[in-house]
């Protein structure tokens, strides 16, 4: 477990060749306009995570994106709240970066809020 769990101490994107060295890829959870989060499981320590699948290609288009990414690894990184994943690592290869987070079950917390 010597990388895992080691974001606030990194900072930046690891360069990797392949996720599936470090992680296996499951299910997909979810997916939006610049990728989608899949169930993973680091192999080393078997602690089951959400990653964050970002294509590169889809940042390209404007630079406002690049900038709301990095925004929002800034605030995943400062805030520490039940309801709010927290990032346990940042890895990239050619095409696509790599967000690894904690997995929180337990269904959408819009739609939670929503049934209030």
């Amino acid at each position: 477990m010597d990388h895992f769990l080691s974001f606030q101490a990194q900072k930046s994107f690891k360069t990797i060749d392949k996720l599936t060295e470090h992680y296996k890829v499951q299910k997909e959870l979810g997916s939006g306009a610049f990728g989608s989060v899949r169930l993973g499981m680091h192999k080393k320590s078997g602690v089951p995570c959400a990653i964050k699948i970002i294509r590169k290609q889809s940042l390209m288009v404007a630079d406002v994106y690049k900038e709301l990414n990095k925004n929002e690894l800034q605030v995943l990184e400062e805030t520490i709240h039940p309801y709010i994943t927290r990032v346990f690592e940042l890895m990239e290869d050619s095409r696509c970066y790599y967000i690894v987070m904690e997995l929180i079950t337990g269904g959408n917390l819009f739609e939670k809020i929503r049934q209030m």
